[in-house]
């Protein structure tokens, strides 16, 4: 996988969860989230506020709330 492929997903599905990427790529979540970096330090995508959890549970997966956008 290279920084193209996940930019090309993200510019496909504009805003998109870390565990989607996760499961798409099937690539360790922090070789993605260093790869995000790249692409968030080029002005090329945005992580966005983290999304509410449903309260105090431990089921969720975390990388769930995690999201990153495409910018034009």
């Amino acid at each position: 996988m290279i920084l193209r492929e996940v930019q090309g997903y993200l510019a496909e599905h504009q805003s998109v969860s870390l565990a989607d990427l996760v499961n798409h790529f099937h690539c360790d979540r922090d070789l993605l989230r260093l790869m995000l970096k790249k692409l968030i330090r080029k002005g090329r995508v945005q992580q966005l506020p983290c999304g509410e959890r449903c309260g105090d549970c431990h089921h969720c997966d975390p990388d769930q709330f995690e999201w990153y956008q495409f910018i034009r």
